[in-house]
């Protein structure tokens, strides 16, 4: 800084004019000076030049700390890796915040189909996205026999077993699935995954409802059954024994 400049900015200081001080200091390369100036010369003048500031150096890691100061987490979307960014909102997001930067930045995923969005609504704890996410995952890959119970499962899980409703697309995969356990004699395993109030719900409970009844039927009979013989043996063992004892008493 030449001595004519510096004698700019001691004026611009002598009466106050903070502003024409760091304008100075920016136009002539001292961008230090211009930072120390500007914190003396209010917040509104402090914010100013921090953005000019910003502009200026344009470095990869001074967006996030812009970003940290300016209480603008979310502009960091898309702005860097998907670590990286969900990294800055775990450390600086404020606890009421974490969730709704978390969703945005699963939606901004999303779009790009980047499967690292269910991460997202994880951290988020939204049930809708995630239940959604796994839809869309599950309808991609209905050649996997497998395909459906691993959508109910992570639903199951995620949601920890509660007996919402997500939708009548995402209930009629349920029933799906319950339909599928009733037919293979596990009816009152299927009872507990069937959602909804609809016609084919309330369906599904009578069919499955009337099979439990018929099993219960069946396996009541089996039960009689094995009675009877048992009752049976206990008694042609008793016979058994009384001969022996009169064939020793003769």
């Amino acid at each position: 800084m030449t001595e004519e400049t510096e004698d700019v900015v001691k004026r611009a200081l002598l009466v106050g004019d903070f502003k024409s001080a760091v304008r100075v200091c920016f136009e002539n390369g001292h961008i230090g000076d211009a930072l120390v100036l500007s914190s003396c010369g209010g917040a509104e003048l402090w914010k100013e030049t921090q953005k000019k500031y910003f502009e200026r150096e344009g470095r990869p890691y001074l967006r996030i700390v812009e970003a940290v100061l300016g209480g603008d987490l979310e502009g960091l979307i898309g702005n860097g890796t998907f670590e990286e960014t969900m990294a800055v909102f775990s450390t600086y997001g404020k606890s009421e915040e974490f969730p709704r930067l978390c969703e945005k930045l699963g939606e901004h995923l999303k779009a790009q189909n980047d499967p690292a969005a269910i991460l997202c609504y994880l951290c988020a704890l939204n049930v809708p996205s995630a239940v959604a996410f796994w839809k869309a995952e599950y309808e991609a890959s209905q050649a996997d026999p497998l395909a459906l119970h691993k959508f109910i499962e992570k639903v199951m899980v995620f949601s920890q077993g509660e007996k919402g409703s997500w939708g009548p697309d995402v209930d009629a995969l349920f029933n799906k699935y319950a339909n599928d356990l009733a037919q293979q004699g596990a009816t009152s395993v299927a009872a507990k995954y069937i959602r909804g109030n609809g016609e084919d719900a309330t369906a599904l409970r009578e069919r499955i409802a009337s099979k439990e009844r018929s099993l219960e039927a069946v396996r009541a009979a089996a039960r009689a059954k094995e009675q009877q013989e048992q009752q049976a043996a206990a008694a042609a063992a008793a016979h058994q024994q009384q001969l022996q004892q009169q064939q020793q008493q003769q």
